[in-house]
Parts: C-alpha cells; sequence; structure tokens
C-alpha cells in the first residue's frame, strides 16, 4: 500500500473524532480528507493500465464471475464525495443560522446513522484500495488468497456498494433542511 492511503487514513481517523465532537468544523474536514481520497484514488486507478485484471473471482459450480475491483471503487468514492459534499453543505448552514447543527430527533437519528455508516464504508474502500494497490501486484490471482481474506474482501465489496448508496439517499434527505426551513 502507498504511504499516501496511510496518511490519509490518519486524517479520516482524526476528522472520524471531530464530527463526533464539533459537527460543523468536523463535515468540513471530513469532506476535505473525502475530497483528496477521491482524487489520490480516481488518479491511482487512472494510472493503472492492468485495472481490469485486479477483479474479485467468484466462483460457482458452473463458471466464475470476474468483477473488477475498480468497478467498485470508483462509484463508490464518488458517492460518498458527493454525501460528504451535501453533508458539509447542511452542516453549515445550520451552523450559520442557529450557531449549530440543530436537528430534530428523527432528522437527528439519521445522521447518526449517517456518520457510522460513512466510517463503515470509508473503512471498506480504504481496505479495498489497500487490495487493488497491495495484494494484485506480480501478477497475483484472487484464487491464490486465503480464504478468509477472500471473505474479507467480497464483504468489503458488498459494503462499498450498497452503503455508498444508502449514504447519499440519507444525505440528500438530511440536506433538504435547507430547502425547507425559512429565515
Amino acid at each position: 500500500m502507498d504511504i499516501k492511503y496511510f496518511y490519509i487514513l490518519l486524517m479520516f481517523m482524526v476528522s472520524f473524532i471531530s464530527i463526533y465532537n464539533t459537527e460543523a468544523i468536523g463535515f468540513g474536514l471530513l469532506f476535505a480528507v473525502q475530497t483528496l481520497f477521491t482524487i489520490v484514488l480516481i488518479i491511482d486507478i487512472f494510472q493503472d493500465l492492468s485495472r481490469s485484471s485486479k477483479s474479485l473471482i467468484i466462483e460457482f459450480t458452473n463458471n466464475n464471475v470476474s468483477i473488477p475491483l475498480y468497478l467498485v471503487l470508483l462509484p463508490g468514492i464518488i458517492l460518498q464525495f458527493a454525501a460528504s459534499l451535501m453533508t458539509m453543505m447542511y452542516s453549515n448552514y445550520l451552523h450559520k443560522k442557529y450557531n449549530r447543527v440543530k436537528l430534530n430527533r428523527d432528522l437527528r437519528w439519521d445522521m447518526d446513522r449517517y456518520k457510522w455508516m460513512f466510517i463503515v464504508v470509508t473503512l471498506a474502500l480504504l481496505g479495498l484500495t489497500y487490495s487493488y494497490t497491495s495484494d494484485f501486484n506480480n501478477n497475483e490471482s484472487f484464487t491464490r488468497f486465503a480464504g478468509s481474506y477472500k471473505s474479507l474482501l467480497i464483504v468489503f465489496f458488498a459494503i462499498s456498494a450498497v452503503f455508498p448508496i444508502i449514504n447519499v439517499t440519507n444525505a440528500s434527505k438530511l440536506s433538504k433542511i435547507m430547502v425547507t426551513s425559512t429565515e
């Protein structure tokens, strides 16, 4: 794994702590780190000439299904970027209006769900990024990995495919506060 992703992980850890302490600043920091992660990962994927060979292979009795990792990494990272942008915008709006992020009980529950899902998806995307940048070098095949590591990658794969969609939906619901509230 490139050292840059380790530094990005450290920055994410700081931003994860800050979203639970000072939400408006924390979401701004989270957006900044997510932007950096998005740009670095997209550049790395597009510079990789063997990106289509780095794939998850799901074995069935009759045949195998091969899904390139970049087909999950790119949509996942872009959706996380969109969710962090919407969240940063509505938290800044609420912070300017009320001097804190003021939400009713239902929206607070949605925001708490957004926070933990964002953390889980980010860790899953970083896990897939680690595998993409480190494990598939020297023409390593997915079939040569240990069974538990394959299972972990498939769990990361599923999380990275489903949770970002839920996160964007949740962030969109929360960002409607800016439209529905009046000055």
